[in-house]
């Protein structure tokens, strides 16, 4: 059995179509929505841990630092890098990394202001390329970089992939059996493009595979 040192962190998570990494995060605030909330109140933010670990060997990367008021989200792949979403509270800025899976080094790739934004609710990365965006209350979806669109989606829907132009929504009916169908969405006005029966899923190798 190898053992791997993360500093505490007990959960890693594979990055879908990154040959072999994983990332893991220490939460002591809770998500970005609980941190922004404890910031709101002054109330002090230790920062988050995160770690990638890259398999078979593996090796253990810290590609940011832990900074106090500073808090992470998810990662992606994508053209040999791995994009990090982290809030800086104090600094009220969102920042996107991007690390180098071959040389190992780590470069900021945007930095959108705080304020530009509602809230962090379910503020995420999606690729390909790469997104930031949020799925507010109200069934509103927010795309934020690197361009802006906003609209409203039906009830039960789930943003989970990009392609492109083309967003993925996984909805849920019960009319009156539970079954599940695929919504694709124009990027820019939200317009339904496609609808397919079933689950769209991403490999580990990025690939798309349609369950139905």
């Amino acid at each position: 059995m190898k053992e791997i040192n993360l500093e505490g962190i007990s959960w890693l998570t594979f990055i879908d179509g990154s040959k072999g990494w994983y990332c893991g995060r220490t939460l002591p605030a809770g998500d970005l929505y609980e941190a922004e909330e404890l910031a709101a109140e002054n109330r002090l933010l230790s920062g988050d841990v995160l770690k990638l670990v890259h398999w078979p060997d593996g090796t253990v990367y810290t590609p940011l630092n832990r900074q106090t008021g500073v808090c992470f989200g998810n990662a992606v792949y994508q053209d040999g890098e791995i994009y990090l979403l982290s809030v800086d509270f104090a600094g009220r800025v969102i920042r996107i990394h991007a690390f180098d899976c071959s040389v190992n080094t780590v470069r900021t790739a945007a930095e959108i202001p705080l304020d530009s934004i509602e809230d962090c609710y379910n503020l995420c990365l999606l690729a390909s390329p790469v997104t930031l965006c949020r799925s507010g209350k109200g069934n509103r979806v927010d795309i934020i970089w690197p361009e802006r669109s906003s609209f409203t989606v039906d009830g039960h829907e789930s943003l989970f992939l990009r392609e492109g132009d083309r967003l993925y929504f996984n909805r849920w009916l019960e009319d009156p059996e539970y079954r599940e169908e695929t919504i694709v969405r124009d990027v820019r006005t939200g317009e339904i493009m496609e609808q397919l029966p079933g689950d769209v899923r991403v490999m580990p190798d990025g690939t798309l595979w349609h369950i139905c």
